[in-house]
């Protein structure tokens, strides 16, 4: 009877603290895990090698897409193969927020804005431009749906999100004409129009995509100044997310005045907008020169490294951006946009880049030969596990700590999981089966 009182209170004081255990206040702090760092500001690679390494992902993934280098068409058969990449679920697999189940009949309706009877024989794709943060859907809807039962933070056709300034081919229309059909560099799904414009053609688009000079957002979220389109509008802001590309107004003096607002200890930037025709428009807005910003990328370092994933640390789990926070790959993808390294989105491609510093599928492994392994890995190697993604950050008291945006953890006291929902420091006591849960570890690097 007292052992189940005691279960049931620490289940009570988990469920009010999500306390994660062995992590002290001091581990908190990059500075803590930048002090451990040998080598914290040698470069681990020049600009040149990471454009090599980003070109090497593009040309071996077969999931990293050139967008520039697109097929002007697609044939029926293309196209329907692309749509074909997300499978309408059986009847009554799925549930709505009421824990119904979702029927032949919903999945219809679904199938139906699909479009399928308006593909042609051949179908020009056009480009574009993301002119705010988007969603990436399995299908044309914003319906939320549950894999299970009260599953309510796991939306089971969101598939991404997108910043702003993202470029894309679109290529199909929804039935009700709401949605496009995208292709992205690491991604392919059904998003809003009203969050993209259409570019007259790809040099249109580059003058976002490929600046001469620009900003790089290194805070976790960045916003420019209040802007409207229109003198007379509602004003409004435009937010970044850490790693985006912001195109700078070249103008060496800085005397361009924006809506009226005096420049000065601001950068101007240049931003897209959709006009109401769908096409592409340019605007011009401000940055403060307070705001977490880089002018061009962060030097490739793990001082960097450690100081980028650490502005996350606390942030809401967010699975494939349903909400303003991250999920696991999304974090490390952010980090590393901030030197220039783009990396797939997801875990499972993510841990086919870069080095491989262990794989613990092959062989037989003790462990001592794990540890062992684990003291020669470099802060900001990737570790993997089915599903999942972490940051390392060395060794501390005989314990291997990481930073990652994760779920839940377990606790081995009363072998129970406990709700975390955020981006968290811990020891890899927090999985079930501990260091041996994590399976492969990847660099970033040649």
């Amino acid at each position: 009877m007292r052992s189940l009182v005691t279960i049931l209170f620490l289940v009570c004081f988990f469920n009010l603290t999500y306390a994660v255990p062995f992590v002290t206040d001091e581990m908190l702090n990059a500075q803590f895990w930048i002090k451990r760092t040998k080598n914290p500001d040698k470069i681990i690679m020049n600009a040149t090698k990471i454009a090599e390494f980003n070109k090497k992902i593009e040309v071996e993934k077969e999931y990293i897409v050139d967008v520039f280098n697109y097929p002007t068409s697609l044939t029926k058969e293309e196209l329907l193969k692309a749509l074909d990449t997300y499978k309408i679920p059986e009847a009554d697999k799925r549930f709505n927020t009421q824990n119904e189940k979702l029927g032949e009949r919903y999945w219809n309706k679904i199938k139906d804005k699909l479009n399928l009877d308006g593909i042609e024989k051949s179908n020009p794709v056009r480009f574009a431009i993301s002119v705010e943060k988007i969603k990436l859907r399995s299908f044309p809807t914003n319906d939320i749906v549950w894999a299970e039962e009260n599953d309510v933070e796991f939306d089971s056709i969101q598939e991404t999100d997108a910043d702003v300034l993202t470029p894309m081919v679109v290529l199909h229309e929804s039935s009700d004409k709401q949605w496009y059909f995208v292709q992205m560099r690491e991604y392919l799904g059904w998003t809003m129009k009203e969050g993209v414009a259409l570019a007259k053609d790809k040099e249109e688009l580059k003058q976002f995509t490929e600046p001469n000079k620009f900003l790089v957002a290194t805070g976790s979220h960045v916003s420019t100044g209040v802007i409207p389109v229109k003198l007379g509008e509602v004003y409004r802001t435009v937010s970044f997310m850490m790693g985006t590309k912001i195109p700078l107004v070249e103008n060496d003096k800085n005397e361009m005045a924006v809506q009226r607002q005096n420049p000065q200890n601001n950068y101007v930037v240049k931003l897209p907008v959709r006009k109401e025709d769908g096409t592409l428009d340019t605007i011009n807005a401000y940055v403060s020169k307070r705001a977490d910003v880089s002018v061009g990328l962060l030097p490739y370092s793990r001082r960097t490294l450690i100081t980028q994933v650490f502005k996350m640390l606390g942030e809401r789990y967010s699975w494939g951006g349903t909400g303003e926070g991250r999920d696991c790959s999304r974090l490390l993808l952010d980090t590393f946009r901030t030197v220039g390294i783009y990396l797939p989105r997801n875990s499972f491609e993510q841990r086919t880049v870069g080095i491989e510093k262990f794989n613990f599928e092959v062989g037989d492994f003790s462990e001592k030969q794990k540890l062992s392994i684990y003291k020669k890995l470099n802060v900001g190697t990737a570790l993997f596990k089915p599903g999942h993604v972490v940051f390392y950050l060395g060794e501390f008291k005989k314990r291997n700590y990481i930073i990652h945006a994760i779920s839940k953890f377990y606790d081995h006291s009363i072998k129970q999981k406990y709700p975390v929902m955020s981006a968290v420091v811990s020891d890899l006591s927090i999985f079930e089966k501990g260091i041996d849960q994590m399976i492969w570890a990847r660099e970033f690097t040649f």
